[in-house]
C-alpha cells in the first residue's frame, strides 16, 4: 500500500564548500539563506546514500557556515549537498469512527541513508 504524505520534507537546500572530518561541529556551505536555526534538522549528504546523516541540533548559522552542537558521524566532500528537512519521523495513527479521537499505532523514524 502506498500513503501519500502532503507535506514537503525539504526546505532548504546548499552543498559543502570544503571536505569535512567525522566528528565536525562547524559544516561550511556556500549559502545558508534557506536555512532556518529554528527548525534544527538537516541532512548531511545525498539522500540514499551510505553516510547521508540527520544532524538534529543546530546551534547557530552565519551566511556560509552551520554550527551544529552533535558532530558529524562521517566524513564528508566538497560539494555533498545539504538539506534543511522538515521531519524525521512517521507517526501512524487511526481512528475508529470519521468523528472519533486519533491514537498512535506506530512511530516510524525516516531513513535517509543505505541499510
Amino acid at each position: 500500500m502506498n500513503i501519500a504524505v502532503n507535506q514537503a520534507l525539504i526546505t532548504g537546500q546548499s552543498f559543502l564548500t570544503a571536505d569535512i572530518a567525522a566528528s565536525t561541529t562547524t559544516i561550511p556551505v556556500k549559502n545558508t539563506e534557506t536555512f532556518t536555526v529554528a527548525n534544527g534538522l538537516f541532512l548531511v549528504g545525498e539522500i540514499g546514500s551510505a553516510n547521508a546523516e540527520l544532524i538534529t541540533t543546530i546551534s547557530s548559522k552565519t551566511n556560509t557556515v552551520v554550527n551544529v552542537g552533535t558532530g558529524t558521524k562521517f566524513i564528508h566532500q566538497v560539494g555533498e549537498p545539504v538539506y534543511q528537512v522538515t521531519h524525521d519521523q512517521v507517526v501512524i495513527e487511526r481512528a475508529t469512527s470519521s468523528t472519533g479521537s486519533f491514537s498512535v499505532i506506530a512511530t516510524i523514524p525516516l531513513q535517509w541513508s543505505m541499510v
